[in-house]
């Protein structure tokens, strides 16, 4: 029977970094768009001087994982932090929760993620020390919230025999994009698409005493850009440098999820672009999110409303 590509995929944070989890069926997370990529260093034998191939053999040198999903960014639908932040919790941020929130700034130090995905008809692969490189959320008016995640992280195993578990998904319906509440230049203007990414560099630390010869991964560095598309106004002409000063948008489904994505201090990247969507004209606006006071780009906050 072939491997059907239906995943299930679990995620939990790691005590220790490296050390991996144990899963259960409440670490699962609804994704798409999946991909799960064993990646290699390749060392090519030159062959002896008797022969005229190139090349006598291959043999591996480094190995690690590259993975990558779509999930919706919604709120977990009960009084708790949602389990996607465990995600940005390996993306750099810091987890600071109350009675009725959850939020996450960015901070120096970085948790690390085990990660199991595993299809329903014979094939489960795992990986350990996972940091998130790549976090890009992107919003349509009229459609979901949506996060991707890139990951990268330490081979652990893969097997041919799916672990026993019964996924337990959070009961919380997408979040569509409409109905928000809107602060700073985007309550201004009528604006179609909005995106944010959070982009961080990654140092492999080399180890020759591992077994794939990599001892960890590290975020030495980020960066966060983002772009909206305002329909052109003469009251929004704006260059390189310019500030649109503090900017949120806050979305909720009335199923006690609420998420706010906020920026104190959002600049102008680069040279705006000029559009046409079914004859109007509209601004393709590149942007920059700036620490006001320390670390504190951006912030994502969900909310729910205590029973």
């Amino acid at each position: 029977m072939p491997v059907r590509e239906l995943w299930t995929v679990y995620i939990a944070l790691e005590g220790e970094y490296g050390e991996g989890a144990s899963f259960s069926g409440t670490d699962a997370i609804e994704v798409f768009d999946f991909d799960f990529k064993p990646s290699h260093t390749i060392l090519e034998k030159a062959p002896n001087p008797t022969s005229l191939n190139d090349v006598s053999d291959i043999i591996e040198g480094k190995r690690w994982v590259e993975v990558s999903f779509k999930t919706y960014l919604k709120g977990s639908g009960m009084n708790g932090a949602p389990r996607i932040g465990r995600l940005l919790s390996s993306a750099g941020f810091l987890l600071t929760s109350g009675t009725t929130y959850a939020s996450y700034t960015p901070q120096n130090d970085t948790s690390s993620i085990a990660l199991l995905a595993q299809t329903d008809s014979g094939y489960c692969v795992k990986l350990k020390g996972g940091v998130v490189k790549r976090v890009s959320v992107t919003g349509t008016v009229g459609d979901f919230l949506i996060a991707q995640f890139n990951i990268v992280g330490i081979f652990d195993s893969e097997s041919t025999t799916p672990e026993s578990l019964t996924p337990s998904f959070e009961a919380s319906l997408p979040l569509v994009v409409k109905g928000g509440t809107l602060s700073g230049k985007l309550s201004n203007t009528y604006w179609k698409n909005f995106e944010v990414s959070i982009e961080n560099t990654h140092y492999e630390q080399l180890n020759a005493s591992d077994t794939y010869g990599i001892k960890r991964f590290y975020i030495v560095q980020r960066k966060i850009r983002g772009s909206f598309d305002p329909e052109l106004s003469s009251d929004f002409i704006k260059y390189p440098g310019e500030s649109l000063g503090n900017i949120s948008i806050s979305l909720s489904n009335g199923e006690d999820n609420i998420v706010e994505i906020s920026a104190p201090k959002v600049k102008i990247a680069e040279a705006r672009e000029i559009n046409v969507d079914n004859r109007i004209l509209r601004f393709s606006i590149p942007l920059i999110f700036l620490p006001n006071t320390g670390n504190d780009e951006i912030k994502f906050k969900f909310e729910w409303t205590k029973v």
